[in-house]
This record gives C-alpha cells, structure tokens and sequence, in this order.
C-alpha cells in the first residue's frame, strides 16, 4: 500500500473494501490501541500549519481520503488515491458487521438516545458509553477520564465521535497509553447518520462530490465561510503534493 503526502496530510491508497478489511482484521488481533483517520479538506487545511495534527495523521494505523473534492485534486496532479473512503461510510459497513459476530466496541462520545438506538439496530452485544462534557479536550483531567474509560473497557473496536480534531487528539493520547487495545474510528457526525438524528446527503449527490453543497444548503450560516475559505486555501496547498512510501 503507497501512502502519499499531500499538502503535509498523508493518505493511503486503498480501496474502500480493503480498507474495510483492514479495519476488521486489525480489530480481530486485539492489538495495542491504534487508531483510523479520515482526513477530509477541513482537516487538512487546519493541520497545515500544526506539526502536533501532522504527528497524529502520520502515526494513524490508516488514513484515508474523506473527500471527493480532495482526491480530484489530488489526481490532477497525477497521485493515484484509488477510492475515497468516507468515514461515515467505513462506519456503516464496520457496524454492519458487527451484527453478525460477537463484537465489544466503547464508544466516546454521541449522546445516550443515538447510542441505544444503534445498539438496538444494530444488535450489539456489548456496548460501552461515555459522552465527555463540551471543550473536554482542553482540560487534562477529562482527557485522562477518556483514555482511563477506554483503558477500563477493553473493546475490539473503539468509535471516537467528538469531533475534529478533538477526536484526532484523543486517539493520539490513547495510543500513548500502553495498556489500551484494540483500534480506534474517528468517525464525527457517523453515529448521528446510523441513528437517524441527522440526514445525510443522499447518495446520488455524494457519488459525483457534491455531498458538501448538501450540508451548505442545511446550514449555511456555520458553514459558507468555512467551505469557500478552506476550499481557496486547498486550492493553494495542493501544489505542494509529494511522494513517500
């Protein structure tokens, strides 16, 4: 598999299926804790100039292409990102599977309503939550009682729903954590999608890119100048696409 490092962001060239295998194996190891990223435009632009964000995009177990806007860039330059792999997609089919076998998973975030209605979906076994309070990432002693959470419930699999890139962070500071195990999902709004509290673009718009005119379109007051301001900055940083294996 060639990792590519575009605009100081590292992305897998993977397939959506071998990713999801990977996912699935990694998880069957029971393994020290490592974690999954999918790193969207957004995120790139903001870890730019972040060497912290940039160590945890490195020392991520997979990361993958979250945006079709981004990999077409990509591609103009000639880098072969072969699939985009969403996170929200990547969940649906990792909790899709856990239906059919015996599965622990700790959840970190996402509230108490949109957790049971997945865990009754889905018909999970074993389940464990905790939702840190708001700016929880800024305070020591909540960082330290979601790693020690996670550490307490050993789970195949561990979904980080906090938001970017609170949820980056935190996976970063588990995986510092040697007794932790098992990998982490940084997965944002999935859960919210899987549970039906939040609509997600349909399909037909988010297989030709258009997935973010979506969410602008239902709510452009918090998201114009983000989008627009990102995409130019973006736009600027590609041309600094390399190489690495």
């Amino acid at each position: 598999m060639e990792r590519l490092c575009i605009a100081k962001s590292p992305i897998d060239c993977i397939t959506f299926s071998k990713a999801v295998s990977q996912v699935i194996t990694e998880a069957d190891r029971g393994a020290e804790f490592k974690y999954v990223v999918t790193p969207n435009v957004d995120h790139i632009v903001r870890s730019f100039h972040d060497e912290h964000l940039q160590s945890i995009y490195k020392n991520a177990f997979l990361s993958l292409c979250d945006s079709r806007v981004f990999a077409f860039l990509a591609r103009l330059k000639g880098y072969p990102i072969k699939e985009v792999v969403t996170g929200s997609d990547l969940t649906e089919r990792v909790v899709d599977n856990l239906s059919a076998v015996e599965k622990k998973i700790t959840i970190i975030g996402g509230s108490e309503c949109e957790i049971k209605t997945i865990k009754r979906k889905y018909g999970i076994a074993e389940l464990f939550h905790y939702n840190p309070p708001m700016g929880f990432i800024f305070k020591e002693e909540e960082v330290n009682r979601c790693v020690e959470f996670v550490v307490n419930h050993p789970s195949d699999l561990v979904f980080l729903a906090v938001g970017s890139p609170q949820q980056e962070r935190l996976a970063y500071r588990i995986s510092l954590d040697s007794r932790s195990r098992g990998l982490g999902l940084c997965i944002g709004a999935s859960f919210r999608f899987l549970a039906g509290t939040e609509k997600r673009a349909p399909k037909y718009l988010s297989d030709i890119g258009l997935e973010w005119l979506f969410r602008l379109w239902n709510d452009p007051k918090r998201l114009w100048r983000r989008y627009f301001r990102d995409l130019y900055i973006f736009y600027l940083m590609i041309f600094r696409v390399r190489r690495y294996r």
